[in-house]
């Protein structure tokens, strides 16, 4: 960062007591600039420790990665090389500017103002803006409100209750932004989550959800969770599959070493008009083998970008019935992949590849 120096001198002057001068130099003064900072937490390093990961979290999505303490590393799925080079150069999460505590209309504790909303109700924290974590354990409408994770470990949302809404909600950091245990007739819509750990929007054993018009941006970009991230996944932890849900209108960006979006085991599942930039695999679809799956893969703009690592647009992994139709991908060198052949009745018509 260029810094500029202004140095002002004052040349000596006569004083009335005769013998003395004095000399006036301004000492150099840098204009105004921003250091470079870290999030709580953050790592220039990809290595990570047992102690990273939060409690209970040995409690994981189907799919997702196991941990091993003694290995240091995260076993996952095992998948082809889709063309591509080798891992990007982790890169800094931009730091947020810290928000100040709730004021004014704000409730000074939103954790109690969640816990006092009835049933059916709506929470409005428009303009408010915390450094917590908030639990929804009841039916009810959370609007607006900026929250940033306390630390790496943090579910910022976590949902636990059916009949939830979010609306027009903005988290920053922690291991997942929105975290939805039971995404039973779950509405996620117009909101913004960044700079996760592991996963922005994640949904277990959700039904009848709708996650549409949000927008997921720089999901594990430092690689601090080994290669495996999701920007807006749906899945399970051995309860019921997620089904007959809707993934629309959103945009997610920014997930270099995995994928922006996710099922594993989902059931009638339609990812619609959605846009993945920047990631290393746009969709992946798996694990629902169940006959009749029939998930839809349809009109999305997936663009490579400035991913660089195992580049896949679509794969589709021991699915039934998926149906990928009217996409455009760009820069992807595998367009769609059934890998290992292992998918049935896959269908494909419409498809638009772009170098």
């Amino acid at each position: 960062m260029d810094r500029k120096r202004t140095y002002l001198a004052a040349g000596a002057f006569a004083a009335v007591i005769l013998t003395l001068g004095v000399l006036l130099v301004a000492p150099p003064v840098p204009s105004p600039g921003q250091a470079a900072r870290l999030l709580p937490g953050q790592r220039t390093s990809s290595s990570a420790t047992a102690s990273d990961w939060p409690p209970g979290i040995d409690s994981w999505p189907v799919g997702a990665p196991s941990w091993s303490p003694t290995a240091s590393t995260l076993v996952s799925l095992p998948l082809p090389s889709g063309g591509g080079t080798a891992a990007p150069t982790h890169r800094p999460t931009p730091a947020p500017t810290a928000p100040p505590a709730g004021n004014g209309s704000c409730p000074d504790d939103p954790q109690s103002a969640v816990d006092a909303t009835p049933k059916g109700g709506t929470l409005d924290l428009s303009g408010c803006r915390y450094t917590t974590t908030l639990t929804i354990e009841r039916a009810m409408t959370l609007r607006g409100g900026t929250l940033s994770a306390p630390s790496a470990k943090d579910y910022i949302v976590r949902v636990e209750a059916a009949g939830v809404t979010i609306d027009g909600l903005t988290t920053t950091g922690g291991f997942a932004g929105i975290w939805a245990d039971n995404g039973t007739d779950l509405v996620v819509r117009d909101s913004t989550v960044t700079d996760a750990k592991y996963a922005g929007i994640m949904v277990l054993s959700g039904s009848h959800c709708t996650i549409t018009a949000n927008d997921v941006e720089r999901i594990d970009v430092n690689g601090s969770h080994g290669d495996n991230a999701y920007g807006i996944a749906l899945s399970q932890t051995g309860g019921p599959s997620s089904r007959d849900c809707t993934i629309s209108d959103n945009l997610v960006n920014d997930v270099p070493l995995w994928h922006a979006f996710d099922t594993h085991g989902g059931q009638h599942l339609t990812f619609t008009h959605n846009t993945a930039e920047n990631s290393s695999r746009a969709f992946f679809m798996t694990d629902s083998n169940a006959a009749g799956a029939d998930n839809v893969v349809s009109d999305n703009l997936i663009v490579a970008g400035s991913a660089t690592y195992n580049l896949i647009g679509i794969t589709c992994y021991d699915e039934d019935g998926l149906s990928v139709t009217g996409n455009t991908i760009e820069g992807y060198p595998t367009g769609i992949l059934n890998y290992q052949d292992s998918c049935t009745g896959l269908t494909q018509s419409g498809n638009t590849m772009k170098p």
